[in-house]
């Protein structure tokens, strides 16, 4: 056999004796695998099984996208936000609602709320020092928290109570104050959801609630309304607001002249305002008042130059804000003259006359079609008042009308066609002038005397002398007998008019009708006080309601204080 060198054998034996104890130490394990733990050397340690490695997930709800809703009612909730994310912080603590930051990590609810709904919360958490808010954009909590709590530290517990004042979607995150802590928690609470009741009736004009001449008062809220009036701005309104709120709405079917004032006192900065178009609330704001805050009267007075329709808004300053309110105030309708039309027009009789009085209140019934068609010169477009007179052929009038406006005046045989049947008429002066009417009277018959204006709408302070000058009638002087007299009609039979004359023995209250057979008033002629003299009216065979009679008999009755008479008046169709 062939010798190693000594240096050879010093490198092998340095192999060799590790290798002895790898071998026994192999041996060892394999005798252990093969029999029991009692053949083993106490510091031999039995393999232990492999055991599969968990990974952390975070809850479902870790963000507002997965969000579990909160039904109405009772809840009771809990979790750990030891495995979820730190999605909602705010970016310091002066700009966070709860006062902090809030880093830690977080889970969202959600909740689905109608105005006056209210959520209560009382959250714990043993760990962690916990806190609660509510966001309406997940994406710019610092900017949409409505509310909020951090009021205590680690095992406290937040409360949390919120009525929402409008409907949407909120979220509720619970959070925690430390920098990406999580840990353990509880909440128990109450979604409580009220039935909303619909609008207000007048929630809109189209449905606006009549306000009556007179006295009123009206309350209610703006909770359910919904913000259909508003401005652009504030520069844009009447009155310096732009009106953002929840608005109910009040109707005034007005004539010119009349007036209205309003107290408005709102539980939020309340404003009201007049318009003429719901539908341009900017272009047709005539009036408004946003002079002081919430809880204060909000004071409204206008006077109507022209009537018409107008909507009175009951509105409020913020965007959709709403409050508790009460209305008071009074609308002034004073009643037209009642001879504002010639129906109703005031009878002048036989002699001297003077009338005093205003258009203010009356309405423009009666005017033409152009300057060129009227018999005065001009439209006559302005307020208008009635007088008829009943005169014989060869009768005069003279009448000199003073007005305030620039007056007109003329006389018509029929008020439906006042153009096609005007006689004479005056417009000869301006404001604060006389109009002088002279007419001698062709042909007998009923007249109308109208008091008009030339401007659009305007009116004035008006007097009215004259004298309508008729021959004598065969009726005797009463005055001088201390009788009461009653002329026979004349002609009698007629078709188209007869004239009553009648003698009044001193000034009094005269009413004059026409009775059929049967006693019934079909006509009344006049109803009113006259002078002592001899006086002459016509009646042309209509009715009341200007239709003609029925041919036959009617009679005539005078009725005075100094007591009654009857005539006979035949009528031929």
């Amino acid at each position: 056999m062939r010798r190693q060198p000594p240096s050879v054998r010093v490198r092998i034996a340095l192999i060799e004796v590790p290798a002895l104890l790898v071998i026994a130490l192999f041996a060892l394990t394999t005798a252990a695998h093969a029999g029991p733990k009692s053949g083993l050397h106490p510091w031999v340690e039995t393999p232990r099984a492999s055991q599969p490695s968990t990974v952390a997930t975070a809850p479902i709800n870790d963000t507002c996208a997965g969000a579990i809703q909160i039904p109405c009612g009772t809840f009771n909730l809990a979790g750990d936000t030891s495995t979820a994310n730190n999605d909602y912080t705010f970016p310091s603590d002066s700009s966070s609602c709860t006062g902090f930051k809030e880093d830690g990590r977080d889970v969202v609810y959600k909740i689905v709320a109608m105005a006056g709904d209210s959520v209560w919360v009382d959250l714990s958490s043993g760990t962690t020092d916990a806190a609660i808010y509510i966001v309406t954009n997940c994406s710019n909590v610092a900017g949409t928290c409505v509310a909020g709590e951090d009021s205590t530290d680690v095992g406290g517990t937040e409360t949390l109570r919120y009525k929402f004042t409008t409907a949407g979607t909120y979220y509720m995150i619970i959070d925690s104050f430390g920098d990406n802590v999580g840990g353990p928690w509880s909440a128990i609470g109450q979604l409580i959801c009220v039935v909303q009741p619909p609008p207000p009736v007048n929630d809109r004009c189209i449905t606006a609630t009549l306000i009556p001449c007179g006295l009123f008062s009206f309350s209610g809220t703006t909770e359910f309304a919904t913000n259909d009036y508003q401005f652009a701005s504030a520069g844009a309104s009447c009155f310096g607001s732009a009106a953002q709120g929840k608005d109910v709405v009040y109707r005034l079917d007005v004539g010119a002249g009349d007036s209205v004032w309003v107290n408005y006192n709102s539980s939020t900065d309340g404003c009201v305002y007049l318009v003429s178009d719901c539908n341009d609330v900017t272009g047709t704001c005539i009036a408004g008042a946003d002079k002081v805050g919430a809880n204060l009267t909000e004071q409204l007075r206008y006077r109507f130059n022209f009537g018409g329709t107008y909507y009175l808004i009951l509105d409020s300053k913020s965007p959709n804000s709403f409050g508790t309110w009460t209305m008071n105030g009074e609308y002034v309708c004073p009643q037209p003259p009642q001879n504002d039309l010639c129906d109703y027009a005031v009878g002048i009789p036989c002699g001297n006359f003077s009338f005093a009085g205003s258009t203010q209140l009356a309405h423009n019934y009666y005017n033409f079609d152009t300057d060129q068609a009227s018999c005065t010169g001009y439209r006559e477009s302005g307020h208008d008042l009635t007088y008829t007179l009943y005169a014989t052929a060869g009768d005069s009038l003279w009448a000199d009308y003073y007005s305030t406006a620039d007056g007109a005046i003329y006389m018509v045989t029929y008020c439906g066609d006042t153009q096609g049947t005007c006689v004479v008429g005056a417009d000869n002066a301006g404001v604060k002038e006389t109009e002088h009417l002279r007419y001698k009277f062709p042909v007998s018959g009923r007249y109308f005397l109208i008091l008009d204006s030339f401007g659009l709408d305007t009116w004035g302070d008006y007097t009215l002398h004259g004298s309508l000058v008729c021959r004598r009638t065969g009726v005797g002087d009463a005055a001088a007998s201390g009788q009461l007299e009653l002329g026979p009609p004349t002609p009698n039979p007629f078709r188209a008019a007869t004239a009553i004359p009648f003698a009044l023995p001193q000034r009094g209250r005269v009413h004059l009708r026409l009775l059929d057979l049967q006693g019934r008033v079909v006509r009344t002629l006049i109803e009113g006080e006259l002078p002592a003299g001899t006086h002459r009216l016509q009646w042309d065979g209509r009715d009341d309601h200007g239709e003609l009679v029925r041919s036959g008999v009617y009679f005539v009755k005078l009725s005075t204080s100094e007591g009654d008479a009857m005539r006979r008046a035949i009528f031929v169709r």
